[in-house]
């Protein structure tokens, strides 16, 4: 199972977590954002604002990168201020 964290705008859509065994057509953060918009339709099209970040196992990355049962994802929103 992956380990889903959800924080801000991500947070009120989804809710502060799941815990989702991977579907097999689920192998990269691309597929996950697909798969998370179309269970849960407010999520549709989150991602798509350059400032929002995924963090994998601790490290901010792109959506290109593969994922599997195991891993840690966090969806942090866009951050503002100075």
């Amino acid at each position: 199972m992956a380990e889903i964290i959800f924080y801000g705008k991500f947070q009120d859509i989804i809710g502060p977590s799941l815990e989702l065994e991977l579907p097999k057509d689920v192998a990269s953060l691309k597929a996950l954002d697909t798969y998370l918009a179309g269970a849960y339709p407010g999520f549709s099209g989150m991602l798509s604002n350059a400032r929002a970040k995924i963090v994998l196992n601790d490290v901010i990355v792109q959506t290109d990168m593969a994922i599997s049962d195991g891993d840690r994802i966090e969806f942090l929103p866009p951050f503002s201020g100075g």
